[in-house]
């Protein structure tokens, strides 16, 4: 699926939030593509996030999932948005 086709319809930071969304889109028969994305730096002592207490290593990625255009509306219909 091209960049140019499909449409945004979930994130979030949590593993267990975006299985469910998965799980939900499989069940409704909506095919999806997904992306994630490291919050990680590529040099983790520099960072301004070392060091820091409360930033669990759950945090550490962004799951997207995205649907072709014309499957928008029933992927908003079966995830409830």
């Amino acid at each position: 699926m091209w960049f140019w086709q499909r449409r945004e319809v979930f994130t979030s930071d949590s593993m267990r939030e975006f299985n469910r969304a998965r799980d939900i889109l499989e069940q409704s028969r909506v095919p999806y593509d997904y992306r994630l994305r490291s919050r990680t730096p590529l040099y983790p002592g520099r960072s301004p996030e070392s060091g820091r207490w409360g930033t669990g290593a759950e945090f550490g990625t962004v799951y997207r999932i995205y649907v072709k255009e014309e499957d928008l509306d029933a992927a908003r219909r079966a995830l409830g948005r």
